[in-house]
């Protein structure tokens, strides 16, 4: 048994296939099988149903695979000791929030791996509310989540960042105000449950703004392309609307209690506990607003140009 065969197997168990764990931990399929037999092998034990196909994780290996979890972060610990103030060594495994993760996460890998060179991050994107829940579970060492008020203190939330809010209407609808287009046109929203889509929802609660008819989407990019088609309006955080913005017009929505706020999220007794500080300097600098955020037309007609 070593710590490859280990890793392999908490990879298979967290993203539930065995092609997708291969290329996460760089190998060949071919090459994980016969890592998990090896593994098999020297436990004793069966990890996987082989009448599936592909092989699906025994009940035993759900319990190996929280074992090596913790294995795998003592040693982490371990590598860290007599480790100079500032620098990350081992591995971390991050959480993204998916909308906001195609502007954070390249960012936040690039500024690492220059100024972080003996960490390695294994990261993944999420609803904030399933981000916040696998790092209570362990399964993540912490994530970049929207905040929310039902966000209990079970857990150490590090504020990186806080975003305005815009109305989101088609371009010949550019004068209406937020309770003109909810009684006139369907609500493209956000998932309701969780992050940015329950901060709207409440917003629109407490104001006793009720639309006339709603859809639900869990992509911003798909919201704002029915908006930038014509079809409804939505409320989003500046920063994602204005990424895909088209033709949609898009108003700033100057609201008491409504704005975003990304931050980190990790647990109180979790293993990264002393690496916080530094690990939250690499995503505030990742999270710093890199002058204006071009439309997706702008950057639509400057690919042309360059062609």
């Amino acid at each position: 048994m070593n710590l490859r065969e280990l890793r392999t197997l908490v990879e298979i168990d967290r993203i539930g296939s065995f092609a997708l764990a291969a290329e996460r931990v760089g190998l060949t399929l071919s090459a994980v099988s016969l890592q998990m037999k090896a593994l098999e092998e020297d436990l004793q034990l069966s990890l996987f149903d082989r009448t599936h196909r592909p092989p699906a994780m025994t009940p035993v290996a759900r319990q190996v695979a929280r074992h090596a979890r913790t294995i795998l972060s003592e040693v982490n610990s371990l590598r860290a000791i007599g480790t100079e103030p500032g620098v990350l060594r081992g591995e971390y495994r991050i959480g993204f929030v998916a909308t906001a993760s195609v502007r954070l996460m390249p960012e936040f890998l690039a500024n690492s791996a220059q100024r972080q060179p003996k960490a390695r991050f294994v990261v993944e994107s999420g609803l904030s509310k399933v981000l916040l829940q696998k790092v209570k579970a362990g399964l993540l060492d912490a994530a970049v989540i929207t905040a929310t008020p039902d966000m209990r203190n079970d857990a150490l939330f590090i504020a990186l960042r806080t975003e305005a809010f815009v109305l989101a209407v088609p371009q010949r609808l550019k004068g209406y105000g937020i309770r003109q287009c909810a009684s006139k046109l369907t609500h493209v929203q956000f998932t309701p449950t969780t992050g940015i889509g329950l901060l709207v929802a409440n917003y629109l609660a407490r104001h006793d703004i009720a639309p006339a008819k709603t859809l639900e989407i869990d992509s911003v990019e798909a919201v704002m392309g029915c908006v930038n088609a014509g079809f409804g309006f939505a409320v989003l955080p500046e920063p994602d609307a204005t990424r895909y913005a088209e033709t949609a017009h898009l108003t700033r929505l100057d609201a008491t209690g409504l704005e975003r706020q990304l931050g980190l999220i990790v647990r109180h007794d979790g293993p990264i506990t002393e690496q916080v500080p530094t690990l939250a300097a690499l995503f505030e600098e990742a999270t710093k607003p890199a002058g204006r955020i071009r439309t997706a037309r702008q950057r639509n007609r400057t690919a042309k140009n360059e062609k």
